[in-house]
């Protein structure tokens, strides 16, 4: 999911979901309804990838 030109992972159950993102200056969240479906340090930079592991589905590739 892209925000403030950085990539942040979710789980690929939720590729095609409409999410929620909420951010502060330290961390980014998104949402699924009152889900929080992945969370994330906030990166300040441009262009960076941010994920996690667990996000990827069994193939590999990330949604």
């Amino acid at each position: 999911m892209r925000f403030d030109l950085n990539d942040y992972s979710i789980p690929h159950t939720h590729g095609r979901r409409t999410l929620t993102v909420r951010a502060d200056q330290h961390q980014v969240r998104i949402l699924d309804g009152a889900d929080v479906v992945a969370a994330h340090a906030r990166s300040h930079n441009r262009g960076a990838q941010i994920e996690r592991g667990a996000h990827r589905c069994a193939g590999g590739a990330q949604t």
